[in-house]
């Protein structure tokens, strides 16, 4: 037991993210803007890395061309769609991943690597950005 979290390290920690966070993806701003999704994102980010994350629907593949879209040459996202595309030819499924693997492939993960990119600090005009491009990818 982590005494000053009160955390079992002795079992994964598991988080369920209906529609707010998938697999190298995010959810649509329906009741909430960037900012509030920047939020939730970023206290996900602030779990172990171990920890799994079940999303509401497999949109892996699809968030996969649209990261690569971003990160043309990022390795690991491109290693994690040959994984995917394994996985759904033997009608598997891409669930779950974790925290780790998504700071690595999800692009809205990783607002902070695109500052140069969109010219701009805010990382939250950076997802917001995103998240426009994603809309219509």
């Amino acid at each position: 037991m982590d005494e000053n979290k009160n955390e079992d390290l002795t079992c994964a920690p598991i988080l369920f993210t209906g529609d707010t966070l998938f697999i190298a993806g995010c959810g649509r701003f329906f009741e909430g803007g960037a900012k509030e999704m920047f939020k939730n994102i970023e206290k996900a980010k602030t779990l172990r890395g171990e920890t799994l994350i079940y999303c509401g629907h497999e949109y892996t593949l699809n968030n996969l061309r649209f990261a690569l879209s971003i990160e043309k040459e990022n390795e690991d996202m491109i290693n994690k769609m040959k994984e995917v595309e394994e996985l759904l030819k033997k009608k598997k499924h891409s669930v779950p991943s974790t925290i780790k693997d998504e700071t690595l492939i999800n692009p809205f993960f990783r607002t902070n690597f695109y500052i140069e990119k969109y010219n701009t600090q805010d990382e939250v005009k950076i997802l917001n950005k995103l998240r426009e491009l994603k809309n219509y990818f």
